[in-house]
């Protein structure tokens, strides 16, 4: 039996990064920690002469679905959110791969993006075979489209 997560603000559930912040501190100190480790990551491959590529699998249709079926995500005309304790808190579900792409953007760091619907096991958040597969031709097609390979 699958029994979804019980406290969608504890900063370890999966909806965390897309709580709209509206100056919170602890939010935002998280996404500049982010970027910092992205930026590293970034420097460490330019120094080994290797290319720096993002994969954002984040804020994807499926993972989308998953989250409405066992985390409680809810969408109405306003804004997605989640409830918690009887309180309504306003989440973006894309805000994370908002945030990743303007990071990527603001460093001139390549960043693929999902094109593709990534399915999910029935009680796991992770992507089944065909969820893989369509990341997998997500990815080759940025590859031969940017003429990376």
């Amino acid at each position: 039996m699958c029994l979804p997560n019980s406290n969608p603000i504890d900063p370890f559930f999966s909806l965390y990064s897309s709580i709209k912040s509206n100056g919170n501190e602890a939010i935002n100190d998280g996404w500049n920690l982010f970027e910092a480790l992205v930026l590293k990551m970034d420097g460490v491959c330019r120094d080994n002469k290797a290319k720096f590529i993002v994969f954002g699998m984040i804020s994807e249709e499926g993972a989308m679905d998953w989250d409405m079926k066992w985390r409680g995500l809810k969408r109405d005309e306003k804004s997605d959110f989640v409830m918690y304790q009887g309180k309504r808190y306003d989440l973006d579900f894309y805000l994370p791969l908002k945030n990743l792409y303007k990071i990527c953007q603001k460093h001139d760091i390549s960043l693929i993006t999902p094109k593709r619907k990534y399915s999910r096991y029935e009680c796991d958040p992770h992507p089944d075979a065909q969820g893989n597969a369509n990341m997998a031709l997500d990815i080759a097609d940025f590859l031969i489209n940017n003429k990376i390979i």
